[in-house]
């Protein structure tokens, strides 16, 4: 994927956490949408913040 300016981006976004990249296949696709799903308490709006 290539930027106005030629500059390309990677086709990944990193969480931040290496096994959390690990289990997504290296990161969150770009220009993905995604559902974060999980128990209450799990830590799902703390993972969304996080990647803001």
């Amino acid at each position: 994927m290539m930027n106005i300016e030629g500059e390309s981006f990677p086709k990944v976004i990193t969480t931040g956490n290496t096994e959390i990249d690990k289990n997504l296949g290296g990161g969150i696709p770009r220009a993905s949408m995604n559902l974060v799903e999980g128990e209450s308490d799990s830590g799902k709006s703390v993972l969304t913040q996080q990647l803001v």
